[in-house]
């Protein structure tokens, strides 16, 4: 019988995936991973979620282990987030941490420390396996509003042909339900967060950085107002900063204050630089750390999400540049682009990348 590892974040999806597990027959154990120590501010590894995993292990009958993981996630994911910050852009640490931790490092543990042949989430996404070269098939989830396929670009062939996503056909109401019917610890915790590590990302970024307030200007280089910080804001961000009396004054003659978007940063002046909403949307953008788990790229009609919560936007990839068909709004450096095409009824996951 084949081992299964189950990932037991303390909440719903996981425990859910657990019981699915469990009544198909499966020889599981339960691992619960501690990523964040920081107190009173981190959402992913507090006592409650900790409790709840291993109430969840005790009621499958499943053995349960911690795994600490604090000093790789450090490394990997927040010490990489601040960097980005400080460098004016705007970073998705999810993506890190799927690559490096919870299918890098998490997978190798489970598979050597544990012999495990699978390691199985509570993450909405759908690996498919074909006849073809190419034998795994990263699809999006039955529930369009909880796809999580977008944050695991990074996986290659070796890693699908070794994970489970039980949840991948479910939907969230769905889930619900059923954990209550089987009165799992978890079936009353709250939504789960993308921002894992901090429960206020300004007080975090004032910690980290401590960012100092400076001068709004507008693209022709007058100075409309002050800002707060950099790192609180982000490309294509309406507001947020404080008016200067007399731009509100100029700029509102006509009876309407315009509406400005942020459209850049000088970091060297410590200048937001804001613009229309034409400014602030692209049709062309380049790509770094671009990874591409399927090269028939020319005969392949591409689309792209350039946020989770994004349209699929159809492109052309060239090189390191993302042609799109339609501008789009607000395309920030430092976040990801995830590649798809179409496969059958729905569209597959075949890389992805981060903004430039």
């Amino acid at each position: 019988m084949k081992k299964i590892a189950v990932g037991l974040s303390g909440g719903v999806d996981s425990a859910l995936a657990a019981a699915l597990l469990k009544e198909q027959g499966y020889d599981l154990l339960g691992i619960h991973i501690h990523l964040w120590s920081e107190r009173n501010c981190n959402r992913c590894c507090g006592n409650k979620l900790l409790t709840a995993a291993r109430q969840t292990a005790e009621l499958l009958g499943i053995p349960f282990y911690e795994i600490d993981l604090k000093k790789e996630f450090k490394a990997k994911v927040v010490d990489n987030f601040i960097k980005e910050y400080r460098l004016g852009r705007t970073p998705n640490p999810c993506i890190l941490c799927n690559k490096f931790i919870r299918f890098g490092q998490l997978l190798e543990i489970v598979n050597k420390r544990f012999g495990c042949d699978y390691l199985a989430t509570g993450h909405y996404a759908r690996i498919v396996k074909t006849s073809c070269k190419r034998s795994y098939h990263l699809l999006r989830a039955k529930d369009l509003s909880k796809d999580q396929s977008y944050f695991l670009y990074s996986l290659d062939q070796k890693q699908l042909s070794q994970l489970i996503f039980p949840l991948g056909e479910w939907h969230k109401e769905k889930v619900w339900q059923e954990a209550k019917k089987r009165q799992l610890p978890a079936a009353e915790s709250p939504e789960s967060f993308d921002l894992c590590f901090t429960d206020n990302l300004e007080n975090f970024l004032q910690r980290q950085l401590k960012p100092k307030p400076g001068e709004v200007i507008v693209q022709a280089g007058e100075v409309i107002g002050q800002h707060k910080g950099l790192p609180f804001y982000t490309f294509g961000q309406s507001g947020g900063w404080q008016w200067l009396p007399q731009a509100q004054k100029k700029l509102s003659q006509t009876g309407k204050l315009p509406k400005f978007y942020v459209v850049a940063k000088d970091m060297k002046k410590n200048q937001l630089i804001v613009g229309g909403k034409i400014t602030a949307s692209s049709k062309v953008f380049s790509i770094r750390e671009l990874l591409i788990t399927d090269y028939c790229l020319p005969t392949t009609k591409l689309f792209v999400k350039i946020r989770n919560t994004g349209k699929l936007l159809p492109c052309q990839l060239k090189d390191n540049q993302v042609i799109l068909d339609k501008p789009a709004f607000a395309v920030a450096p430092g976040q990801s682009a995830g590649f798809y095409r179409k496969f059958k009824d729905d569209y597959e996951v075949i890389g992805g990348g981060i903004i430039n």
